[in-house]
């Protein structure tokens, strides 16, 4: 059963990150159809703030979604959060345009988000719970492994988009969305033969929460550390996928097929490096190698925006694949450490609210902060600085509450 909970949640995973993102993916094609206007990059501005909106929505669908999580079963949610993705990518598949529609086809495309939002919230860190509760594979190569697909997710939307943008059929932009929630069908043909792992089922009735936030009040620091911890890495994330590749359009002397190639290996470092830092994990405390990451970031992060737009073409790859393996870095053992801080009664609500939140307010405001990185570069860095400096601390203090004899995952284990 481990084996098939596993791959269940490689296959939702990936699929949640390629639906999640690929709006992202296609903005330059969507941003004309659904908010024309005759600046380019107005138009733009407003498919990107439609992208921030299902960030927005991430936090209120990790805790409902974990409430479900952590009364009805991890499996119940996971099937309930896919499948909102699904009905959400058949949404902006057949969604009229602008012109077919008026301001009616923004605004479902706001309804859209506003769901794949919630259920990225509920999907991402539940997967990961699942599989590692049931803990027949070493916890570092199951994060490590779940991190990978969430890269695969990405790598493959940034291909998908890329195939896109070199064809002229005026519909050919609505088949990525519709094969994404027909694919999402056969992720949950699979989590319906899923059993809950015995550690849930083993719970008495009087552990069970009995409303959203029973018992998050004491697990308050952990959801901060989990904030600041995933927020940074999910803004990180999107940097890559989303304001680097602007950047090199914009500002860079790249073609735009070499640009996408360079986003592309980017995307496939940053998986790779998960795979690997999360089962190196089980050799290094992954807290250890997640503050390593958050302390290189802002010098590499500076001088990645200060000598991106003017190095060759080896020069720019180089810096891509080491942003991507930095992230993956940073991302890879998650999952492994985060499962630590929390009981089995509060684990889904408190992980997948705590970085829901995070990746929403964090990742929203450098939406922002980057949409003109080129621009004022100083901003952003100062920006990645002042998150991985919190995130740093947050490491710094998880680790110390591990080594303590107090810390909520030995108290777990002691009960």
């Amino acid at each position: 059963m481990s084996k098939k909970v596993v791959i269940s949640s490689f296959i939702g995973t990936a699929l949640e990150f390629y639906d999640y993102t690929l709006f992202a993916a296609l903005s330059f094609v969507i941003a004309p159809l659904f908010f024309p206007s005759q600046d380019p990059m107005t138009s733009l501005f407003a498919s990107t703030m439609v992208f921030s909106v299902g960030l927005l929505a991430r936090p209120l669908g990790g805790l409902l979604f974990g409430f479900i999580g952590d009364t009805q079963g991890r499996k119940q949610a996971l099937i309930l959060s896919l499948s909102f993705m699904c009905l959400a990518s058949l949404m902006i598949a057949f969604a009229p345009t602008y012109e077919q529609a008026g301001i009616f086809a923004p605004l479902l495309l706001v309804v859209a988000r506003l769901i794949q939002g919630a259920s990225a919230g509920g999907e991402y860190n539940g997967a990961a719970i699942l599989s590692l509760e049931h803990q027949e594979y070493s916890s570092g190569f199951v994060s490590g492994l779940l991190t990978c697909a969430a890269g695969i997710g990405l790598l493959v939307a940034a291909f998908v988009a890329s195939t896109v943008y070199g064809s002229s059929s005026a519909w050919a932009w609505r088949v990525p969305f519709a094969l994404g929630a027909a694919t999402g069908l056969v992720g949950l043909y699979i989590r319906t033969n899923l059993l809950d792992s015995s550690v849930f089922q083993n719970q008495t009735t009087l552990q069970k929460p009995t409303d959203l936030l029973d018992n998050l009040s004491e697990n308050r620091l952990s959801i901060t550390q989990i904030f600041f911890t995933g927020g940074q890495s999910s803004l990180l994330c999107y940097l890559l996928f989303i304001s680097v590749p602007m950047l090199l359009q914009s500002h860079a002397t790249l073609t735009p097929e070499l640009a996408t190639t360079c986003n592309l290996t980017a995307l496939a470092s940053f998986a790779i490096a998960a795979l690997v830092m999360g089962t190196l994990s089980n050799t290094i405390r992954p807290e250890k190698l997640m503050l390593t990451s958050s302390l290189l970031m802002p010098l590499f992060f500076a001088y990645f925006i200060n000598n991106i737009t003017t190095m060759d073409v080896t020069g720019t790859f180089a810096l891509h694949i080491l942003f991507g393996c930095l992230i993956g870095m940073q991302v890879g053992p998650q999952h492994a450490l985060y499962q630590k801080l929390f009981p089995v009664s509060t684990r889904y609500r408190g992980i997948s609210f705590g970085f829901s939140l995070g990746t929403g307010v964090l990742s929203a405001l450098t939406t922002w902060i980057a949409f003109d990185i080129g621009g004022e570069p100083v901003t952003a860095i100062l920006w990645i600085a002042t998150t991985s400096a919190c995130s740093a601390m947050s490491l710094i203090n998880i680790s110390k509450r591990l080594e303590s004899a107090e810390s909520p995952y030995n108290m777990a284990r002691a009960a």
